[in-house]
């Protein structure tokens, strides 16, 4: 390599986590929403005594599908939901404190307060909606499994004052505890019931979701392109790139020419990734991964992702997932996206009255 390719090479170091896709976060995000009918029944309890929580969710996209009424005046309170003949009034402390809860107490970070604040008040209402609906209220409920997730509650603090003092700062009572258990076993039982509603899905669904869900294990060297940089450099980039591919396939080590050139944090390891899905890449760096069939092979040409190039050698071939656990897989993604479609029916009714000085939000904030 001469020496105005070594130079053309040296930029910033990559982000650690570049290789978490766009796509992998919309799904997780999608996923949380099939299951927030179930989560937003305990989303009242403090997250720092009544269980961990996730950083602060984000709504799915799409529109919402619930009816937003005349602002509310009352600086007392914060929504005002109604539904099947119901009136639930959320007073401003209680909004407050499931705000807090969803960020376990601390300020929520520059430019997410719309998306907490979303987030919060479609809590609100997936709870007005599977509290107050009949077909969800008409399940029994077994009271011993009630009693024993209370003693559970209950056994996670130090005494019987502990418990009523993390109770009371919750603004809840251990009536309203046992009450919130109950609804949530009978969103479990609801869910339970729409499970049965769906179908299998076909083996050759069950096959193409197996080989998209398979792992593969690969290294590799990326020469990052800093922004602004100019179209010579990044030519010369693609040659260094395409030089090392030629280096490699005359026998030249690789782990060696890792350490030496890549600019990813994996080149101390020699480029090494380990085994991974393809939804954990980026989509050019996963299709180029995925398309070789034998361990030790290096893909013909530099592979060019929004980081720069890379430079991409099998460590070991694609594997699919084992077919029983991708038709189980399947088969949940599958009960997820019904269960949020019957959660987004029962919620079509509700009316939502918002304070604009206690919830800043604009109606295209809950639309978009």
């Amino acid at each position: 390599m001469d020496e105005k390719h070594r130079r053309a090479r040296i930029v910033p170091r990559e982000p650690t986590l570049i290789y978490l896709s766009t796509s992998t976060m919309t799904r997780s995000r999608c996923i949380f929403a099939a299951l927030l009918g179930v989560l937003a029944i305990l989303s009242v309890y403090p997250h720092s005594t009544f269980g961990q929580s996730p950083d602060p969710p984000v709504a799915s996209d799409g529109d919402l599908p619930f009816q937003i009424g005349e602002p509310v005046a009352d600086t007392s309170v914060a929504l005002i939901l109604t539904y099947n003949n119901a009136t639930r009034t959320v007073s401003a402390e209680s909004y407050e404190q499931s705000v807090q809860s969803m960020t376990r107490g601390r300020p929520i970070p520059s430019g997410q307060e719309t998306a907490v604040h979303r987030q919060a008040v479609i809590s609100q209402v997936v709870r007005m909606a599977t509290t107050h609906a009949d077909e969800i209220q008409s399940l029994d409920v077994d009271t011993a499994a009630v009693g024993e997730q209370f003693r559970q509650q209950r056994a996670r603090f130090p005494d019987s004052t502990a418990f009523s003092d993390a109770l009371s700062q919750a603004g809840m009572t251990e009536d309203s505890l046992r009450s919130m258990i109950a609804s949530s076993l009978r969103m479990n039982a609801y869910r339970d019931t729409v499970a049965e509603t769906v179908e299998a899905p076909p083996a050759d669904s069950v096959e193409s979701y197996a080989e998209e869900q398979g792992t593969v294990g690969a290294r590799h060297i990326l020469l990052q392109v800093e922004p602004g940089m100019s179209e010579e450099n990044i030519d010369s980039l693609r040659t260094v790139a395409a030089s090392l591919i030629d280096s490699v396939n005359a026998g030249a080590d690789f782990a060696r020419l890792a350490e030496e050139y890549s600019d990813g944090p994996s080149s101390s390891r020699g480029g090494d990734l380990g085994t991974f899905s393809r939804e954990r890449m980026v989509k050019p760096f996963a299709d180029a991964a995925f398309s070789m069939q034998d361990s030790s092979e290096v893909y013909p040409d530099p592979v060019r992702t929004e980081y720069g190039f890379h430079v991409i050698q099998l460590t070991e071939a694609p594997q699919p997932m084992e077919m029983e656990e991708a038709r189980g897989a399947l088969m949940e993604e599958r009960v997820q996206t019904a269960f949020r479609e019957e959660m987004e029916r029962l919620m079509e009714d509700v009316m939502v009255r918002m304070n604009p000085d206690l919830v800043p939000l604009a109606t295209s904030d809950l639309r978009k």
